[in-house]
């Protein structure tokens, strides 16, 4: 089992020559870590979590460490080590409630597998407030605006998954926002809360409620959007449309003109471009949840040529990539069907052109908008569609557009597209520079989770002679 913890070493390259926790005794390298973890300087809590998990392995305190370490390792990514490291964890003697930490486990559903599930939304979910937590960091200890925004955001965000009781979950997130804001109208979190509550309000259906909450956060903080004429309109046709949305899907002979008919009405309206832009976005990702995917199409062709450098316009070509993927995709799967007892690929021109149109649409997120929190992402999908269209050159490009901007990315994002550049040099026989990509990727990002699939492609046949030299 100790194979989990020293994973954590190698996740964090944490063991080095003038580590800062030489000296310390074992209770003070796990409170400097946990102070690190704290501050959010994983990599400085790593350092003092590595020297204490080599040099104090046999302490009372390992189980801490341990459950401390896997904080650490799910927050640097690797939510696979920190599973590992909470299993050992328990071995070591550590009192962990099912249903917390990294939920990586095939016993629970796939949608909350590799994400950090904190012992607040678990003890929320038991009915149980305030329940004291044996992580690291306790929810109980926390101050009371701290706790229902904590427990009102958790509500909030699980609201829609599976499993989940929406109505449920949104009332509860309701309920604390509301105290929230009633108690604490100052408190730092006040803001977030009277964000999320007008949401809560619209996607329980409760329109005028949802109006006067969006009211109240215009009221709480002027600098928000809602606090403008134009603002203000655009985020009640919004929150109409959430509804309207909503209520569909208990009326199903609702006509779906109805629906978009508040934003249409915000179109129509003298609002700025930019709240153009993104209505007519917010339209197209209403027409598309609703299965008209055509209607969706030209929303967002509409947003693409009319505001090309409006940051909304990154979130419709994304939207167009996915829609000519997953038309791709379905023609493959028609394909593969038809021909599955003769033994014929499922590859089809049509198939094919469905995949060079996704892959533009990707790439021009990144290249008209290297800043937007897709651009990274896009461009990874941009050269995954490429191969798909078995375009390998073309692949390798888009691969490189984002390694040569690695400045612009989170190093996630390049040890990933490290991977699939040296994946697709293979495949277009280029295997020189594809080792020196995996090569890349194995000497600069060592921690990250790509870095050993990228080791192991390096173990190849065709990488031997480069090996060597």
């Amino acid at each position: 089992m100790r194979v989990f913890a020293l994973s954590l070493v190698a996740l964090c390259t944490m063991l080095v020559a003038n580590a800062p926790a030489e000296g310390l005794a074992p209770e003070e390298l796990l409170a400097e870590a946990k102070k690190q973890a704290k501050a959010k300087d994983y990599e400085a809590a790593g350092e003092f979590l590595g020297r204490f998990l080599r040099d104090h392995y046999e302490s009372e305190l390992v189980a801490d460490a341990l459950l401390t370490s896997a904080f650490v390792a799910f927050s640097l990514g690797s939510g696979k080590d920190a599973h590992d490291l909470v299993t050992e964890a328990r071995v070591w003697g550590a009192k962990i409630p099912r249903g917390t930490g990294p939920r990586y486990d095939l016993t629970v559903p796939k949608s909350e597998r590799g994400r950090w599930v904190p012992p607040d939304l678990y003890y929320w979910r038991q009915g149980i407030p305030e329940r004291e937590g044996e992580f690291p960091f306790s929810f109980s200890k926390r101050p009371e605006d701290a706790r229902l925004y904590v427990v009102g955001r958790a509500a909030f965000t699980v609201a829609d998954k599976p499993l989940v009781n929406a109505a449920h979950a949104y009332k509860c997130a309701i309920d604390a926002y509301e105290k929230l804001l009633r108690e604490h109208p100052g408190s730092k979190y006040a803001a977030g809360g009277a964000q999320d509550l007008p949401v809560a309000y619209a996607r329980t259906k409760q329109r005028d409620q949802a109006w006067e909450a969006l009211a109240g956060l215009a009221k709480l903080d002027p600098a928000h959007e809602a606090a403008t004429a134009e603002g203000m309109v655009f985020h009640r046709a919004m929150l109409e449309t959430e509804c309207l949305v909503r209520q569909r899907a208990d009326q199903t002979n609702m006509p779906i003109a109805r629906v978009v008919a508040p934003l249409d009405a915000a179109l129509a309206s003298a609002i700025g471009s930019n709240y153009v832009a993104r209505a007519t976005c917010e339209k197209g990702r209403v027409l598309e949840k609703l299965g008209e995917t055509a209607g969706a199409q030209r929303e967002y062709e509409e947003v693409f040529r009319r505001w090309p450098r409006e940051d909304v316009t990154g979130d419709a070509l994304a939207r167009l990539g996915q829609l000519e993927y997953r038309r791709g995709r379905e023609l493959q799967k028609q394909k593969a069907h038809a021909t599955r007892l003769t033994g014929g690929s499922g590859v089809t021109p049509r198939s094919l052109d469905r995949f060079r149109a996704a892959a533009r649409h990707f790439a021009q997120v990144p290249k008209l908008h290297p800043k937007h929190k897709l651009a990274g992402k896009c461009g990874i999908l941009a050269g995954q569609c490429w191969m798909r269209a078995e375009d390998y050159a073309e692949a390798a490009d888009a691969f490189r557009a984002i390694v040569d901007q690695a400045g612009l990315y989170a190093p996630d994002i390049i040890a990933e597209t490290l991977y699939w550049l040296g994946d697709s040099l293979t495949k277009h026989g280029n295997h020189e520079e594809a080792y020196r990509a995996f090569k890349r990727l194995a000497r600069d990002y060592p921690a990250r989770k790509w870095a050993k699939y990228g080791r192991a492609r390096l173990a190849e046949v065709q990488f031997s002679e480069f090996d060597k030299e």
